[in-house]
């Protein structure tokens, strides 16, 4: 019989998380995992395999942590504000955890995108949220937020670039008004789109 873990799991994959979005997945070392979860080698290998299969485990956690703040995107009255306001949110979490920029944008110019595994994780956790965008852009058309017509793929598409173009302005020095007032001007943007 399996002996049960004696580590809380949760915490473990937020630490590895973190670790994994402030340094990269190839510049993130077993060693460093071991000293941000605060586990020993053994129990991280039990537990998830090997690196690969702690940092998938990790972006499924990183994930639904953004799930979590997408809440209010998901209500069927959501619209340009709840875009607006997630973007700001996600934008001070990465203040908050000091990781400069969106995990999955991150990973998609690390070297581990050489791994088939890793790149489709990325491309399907990325797609998920224009998919969620443009549902929600497709919402706000009905309500006479955007013109009638419209493409609101293209539109998400847009808006994912901007939310992580935001991250370099910011890093870059910008302020939080300075930011703020791209983004209005981005919103703006789509008001005006065909």
């Amino acid at each position: 019989m399996a002996r049960p873990r004696e580590f809380d799991e949760e915490q473990a994959l937020e630490r590895a998380a973190v670790i994994f979005w402030r340094q990269g997945y190839a510049g993130t070392s077993i060693g460093d995992l071991v000293e941000a979860t605060g586990l020993q080698r053994q129990s991280l290998y039990n537990a998830f395999g090997d690196k690969q299969g702690l940092f998938s485990a990790a972006l499924a956690h990183y994930r639904a942590r953004g799930n979590a703040l997408a809440a209010p995107l998901l209500s069927s009255e959501a619209g340009l504000p709840e875009l607006r306001e997630f973007i700001l949110a996600s934008l001070r979490e990465q203040r908050r955890l000091d990781c400069g920029a969106c995990m999955l944008i991150k990973t998609a110019f690390d070297p581990a995108m050489q791994d088939q595994q890793i790149k489709a994780l990325v491309h399907e956790s990325a797609r998920m949220w224009r998919v969620s965008f443009a549902r929600v852009l497709g919402q706000a058309r009905q309500r006479g937020e955007l013109p009638p017509r419209g493409d609101d793929t293209t539109l998400a598409n847009y808006l994912f670039t901007v939310h992580n173009g935001l991250s370099a302005l910011e890093r870059t020095g910008a302020s939080m008004a300075e930011i703020e007032a791209a983004l209005d001007h981005a919103i703006a943007t789509l008001r005006h789109a065909a």
